[in-house]
């Protein structure tokens, strides 16, 4: 026996097998991160959209369960650097549980699992559970953000095919208008729902018909179109029934999702066939087989192998014994600015535009007037923010819900543009009664103005580290019914002078409430 064996005896912990350890991980790591699991669950349950979020956690359990013997063939070997970057991802995993971003550590749950079998098993390993860990993102509420793109392309596809097949057809945001009727293109006619169905089942298929990467990402983009296409096509169909019996069809009186249910199973059988094609014509490859020189190699594991466990360990300490901020103290928003220069106010808003948002302890609507037009203004406040009460939250809305939409919303890249400053996110927005405004926001969170949502929340857990945080939006509105082009360059003109005053109105800090007479 050499000195280089005898030490690696030394520091080598008692054998398990390597599934062993990759299991106890993730276990671990799931409990570790219980905030992550359950909000997920939430969404399953109470989001239709994301209903099969529980069937495809139980496929990357049983996908995992299932590589057993794989990962039992690979050689323990930690990379203890690798912890460093674990390390990180917590202490993001714990800024965005803090600032009650849900997305945020719903989506580094399955990461964060992978990073820790990386760090404790090493690059073979985590190449062997990469696959059912990445599957979960088809489960995860991210894929929302590619809904007004889908909307779009469904409404252009729509106003393309029914032109194509003679239907007269008038389109305005998300109004599709024909002789008999108007179609709202809403949040269920973007195809959502079904493309991500679609793109997990052709992921699915591919594996267990052993693709090679190149066919699987050929299948993957190939799903993904062909989903999109469907949905047009359930789309015009639906549009074109309203057409030929005046509204009258029973996919416009009573339902259509059957229909398009249908559709969709048959583009799944279409997509199994393909897939079977593709599996029949794939070049043949030989079978990795498990040498004496690995099995040797498996049997003992180096102290580090349980460093990623000892991290997961903590932060599931510090997320049970530290969930939240501070509560905050009473709080309120400064005097708006008296101005009488080139605009004159404050003077009372008029009240057709009228933000919501759930929970602000605090808010203001005022206007300003110039020789051109009437600027409205919008700001609010919240300290403690909570689940169901907090700045960036769906059911909170820049325009009055119900008698408002969109006509132009902004672009995702303006959102990234103004993350730390600059251009506030712009729109064009109509009421019921055929009034046009243009409306400008950001949010403000600790003296920060932003656009970005998703920073907003983050920012705020961060901040929230050190106590009780303040944040909220501001906002400015125009009519323009006559010229939309020159109520723009007014409103941003605006903007441009006072929209750091007015964010001045947010207090940077918030005291802490009194606890039994005393300041914690």
């Amino acid at each position: 026996m050499t000195s280089t064996q005898t030490q690696a005896e030394r520091i080598a912990t008692p054998a398990l097998p390597t599934s062993a350890i990759v299991y106890t991980t993730i276990a671990v790591g799931l409990v570790a991160m219980w905030p992550s699991a359950i909000s997920l669950a939430r969404y399953w349950e109470q989001i239709p959209d994301y209903e099969h979020g529980f069937i495809i956690a139980a496929i990357s359990l049983a996908w995992l369960l299932l590589r057993r013997h794989q990962i039992d063939a690979q050689a323990v070997e930690p990379r203890p650097l690798i912890a460093v970057g674990l390390l990180a991802a917590l202490m993001v995993w714990l800024i965005a549980y803090r600032g009650i971003s849900h997305l945020a550590y719903q989506l580094l749950l399955p990461a964060i699992l992978w990073l820790a079998v990386l760090a404790a098993a090493g690059d073979r390993v985590a190449k062997q559970v990469a696959a059912p860990l990445a599957y979960l993102v088809f489960a995860v509420p991210v894929w929302d953000y590619l809904l007004p793109a889908l909307q779009q392309m469904t409404v252009a596809a729509s106003e393309l095919g029914l032109g194509l097949i003679g239907v007269p057809v008038t389109v305005v945001g998300d109004l599709v208008t024909i002789p008999e009727g108007t179609f709202e293109i809403v949040d269920g006619c973007s195809g959502k729902r079904y493309f991500i169905v679609t793109l997990a089942f052709a992921s699915l298929v591919g594996v267990m018909n052993h693709l090679s990467a190149r066919r699987q990402l050929v299948l993957f983009l190939g799903s993904a179109a062909a989903a999109l296409i469907a949905n047009w096509i359930r789309v015009i169909i639906v549009i074109y029934a309203g057409h030929v019996t005046h509204m009258q069809h029973y996919w416009i009186t009573v339902e259509h999702f059957a229909m398009g249910n249908v559709i969709f199973g048959v583009l799944l059988v279409v997509l199994l066939v393909l897939t079977r094609w593709l599996a029949r014509t794939e070049p043949t490859h030989t079978a990795q087989t498990v040498t004496a020189a690995d099995a040797r190699a498996a049997a003992s594991h180096p102290a580090s192998v349980w460093l990623p466990l000892a991290m997961l360990v903590a932060l599931g300490w510090v997320s049970f014994l530290w969930p939240s901020a501070p509560r905050a103290g009473a709080a309120r928003l400064a005097a708006v600015p008296v101005l009488a220069d080139r605009w004159s106010g404050p003077l009372p808003a008029r009240g057709q535009w009228q933000p919501h948002y759930a929970g602000s302890v605090d808010e203001v609507r005022v206007a300003y007037h110039n020789v051109d037009r009437p600027i409205e203004v919008y700001v609010n406040l919240y300290t403690d923010q909570t689940p169901e009460r907090k700045l960036v939250y769906h059911e909170n809305s820049i325009l009055t819900p119900h008698e408002w939409q969109q006509v132009d919303a902004p672009r995702w890249w303006e959102s990234v543009a103004g993350t730390f400053g600059g251009a506030p996110l712009t729109l064009t927005a109509q009421s019921k009664k055929g009034e046009r405004w243009i409306v400008m926001y950001a949010y403000v969170v600790a003296g920060r103005m932003t656009t970005n949502a998703f920073f907003a929340q983050l920012y705020y857990g961060l901040m929230s580290l050190a106590g009780p945080v303040a944040s909220g939006v501001i906002a400015l509105a125009a009519n323009c019914e006559t010229d939309c082009v020159a109520a723009r360059e007014v409103t941003a003109s605006f903007w441009d002078e006072e929209s750091k005053n007015l964010a001045s109105l947010i207090p940077r800090q918030v005291p802490r409430a009194l606890e039994s007479g005393l300041v914690p």
